[in-house]
């Protein structure tokens, strides 16, 4: 087999293989006995086992191989890709919906205003039939407009939705068009609160969030909670850097 080939290596070559096979080869033996002065000795690999070791012929270009090795980076170090605090995914604070509590007080109140009326009407004697029947027109007209209003507004909250992240606020609104406005913490300038006085005893209000730039502020209206909310808006501006801001309750 030695014989086939062209140059001294790969005869040199063949009969190592020769003799891991045989090594009791005198030929092979002799053969590599004269040509072992040519060059450097092959490497060997191996895959896990002594029986599995085979010669890999030198690489003519590599003069130094271990140089080379050693200097090569790992695939780990090329292939991982560098991990930094800014491209992990910005957390959640808080996510919530507009209270009802308001639009049902002042259903309530609106009821009672037609309630007590149509019924003193009623009640008094000696009521025209004609004046009595156009005053519970009237008031019967007043009740479905006000129902209609209060129904649309629980609609209205329940596509409402306010997202407060690490580094954005997100409102959400809109029923049959949907409108989303993000406000980056970062721009904030200001943040207050405001209750009315129906709001005030169930401890809703509004957040006004004021911002520079072209996305302007924006106000989240009757928030559960509110001053807690508006804390947890300033506590996310100062996790951000951002300068101390007031809070106007």
């Amino acid at each position: 087999m030695s014989g086939a080939v062209e140059t001294d290596t790969l005869r040199q070559f063949c009969l190592e293989n020769v003799l891991e096979i045989n090594p009791g080869n005198r030929a092979a033996t002799r053969g590599l006995g004269r040509l072992s002065p040519l060059g450097p000795e092959p490497r060997r690999v191996q895959d896990g086992s002594p029986e599995n070791q085979r010669h890999v012929l030198p690489d003519p270009g590599d003069a130094h191989p271990s140089i080379a090795d050693a200097q090569a980076p790992p695939r780990e170090a090329i292939s991982q890709p560098s991990f930094t605090p800014e491209k992990a995914e910005s957390t959640a604070r808080f996510s919530l919906r507009p209270s009802p509590v308001p639009v049902v007080v002042v259903g309530f109140m609106v009821v009672l205003v037609i309630v007590v009326p149509l019924a003193i009407i009623n009640a008094r004697p000696g009521s025209s039939p004609s004046i009595l029947g156009l005053v519970n027109l009237l008031l019967a007209l007043v009740a479905a407009i006000f129902s209609v209003w209060t129904l649309l507004a629980l609609v209205r909250r329940l596509f409402t939705r306010y997202t407060l992240r690490s580094d954005h606020l997100l409102v959400e609104r809109g029923i049959l068009t949907r409108s989303r406005k993000m406000i980056p913490i970062h721009r904030f300038q200001d943040v207050a609160t405001q209750q009315s006085l129906i709001e005030r005893p169930f401890g809703i209000g509004d957040a006004v969030v004021e911002s520079a730039g072209e996305a302007g502020g924006a106000v989240l209206y009757d928030l559960p909670r509110c001053k807690e909310y508006t804390h947890i808006i300033l506590r996310a501006v100062e996790e951000r850097g951002g300068n101390d801001r007031g809070l106007q309750a």
